[in-house]
């Protein structure tokens, strides 16, 4: 969903509250899609369930002026990067997203997963890999950086979690995944505009929900 905030940004519209306002309803369109792939829906449905949403606000008066032009150049740029028949990351973990933003811990520390990590790629958890992809892709964010680690309770699978934080323009957050040093790696979210701090918050729940790797 990366593109809608590019498209926003084209548009000179804010694309935390475009984001927020339009991806339950784009979800909903998705649902009842009927053409999937092996479960996937094809990239070509997910390009017009957005463009069914965001036309469906555009002509709301009531909100207008805050969606004005983001359908035409969400148009323009999903005709660049949207193959016709390909899937994206709507799916769970499968989907091809745009890079998100940099995922990296520090010298000093470690990781659940027995060493330093500076970059996503280092990551050797699949699972875990796709389930911070999902946080880096949010709108409004700068990096991801990871923190101390744990031995928790474990969980059926790799899923996060992510909370407010009394830290201004950072988010909490945390890790599971069944992992050589640990189950549990804590980690924080950089947010560009603290204002927008809760909206961010609300976004990564709602994308972890519908990728079902959220941590409840």
């Amino acid at each position: 969903m990366s593109a809608i905030g590019a498209a926003c940004r084209s548009a000179g519209r804010n694309d935390i509250v475009v984001s927020r306002e339009a991806l339950p309803a784009i979800i909903e369109h998705l649902k009842k899609s009927k053409r999937k792939i092996q479960d996937r829906v094809p990239s070509r449905e997910i390009n017009r369930a957005v463009s069914a949403t965001l036309g469906e606000i555009e002509s709301d008066r009531t909100r207008r002026a805050t969606f004005e032009g983001v359908l035409r150049h969400w148009q323009l740029k999903s005709k660049e990067k949207l193959p016709d028949e390909g899937t994206s990351g709507i799916h769970p973990g499968q989907g091809r997203w745009e890079a998100g933003v940099e995922v990296s811990g520090t010298k000093a520390h470690s990781s659940i997963w027995g060493r330093t990590i500076r970059s996503v790629s280092d990551i050797p958890s699949a699972e875990a890999r796709r389930t911070l992809d999902v946080i880096a892709r949010t709108p409004g964010i700068t990096r991801i950086r990871l923190g101390p680690f744990s031995r928790a309770s474990r969980r059926r699978s790799t899923s996060a979690f992510v909370k407010a934080s009394n830290t201004p323009y950072v988010l909490e957050g945390g890790l599971y995944d069944d992992a050589e040093k640990g189950t549990l790696q804590t980690f924080q979210v950089r947010v560009q505009n603290n204002e927008e701090k809760d909206a961010v918050l609300r976004y990564i729940v709602v994308n972890l929900r519908t990728a079902g790797y959220l941590s409840e």
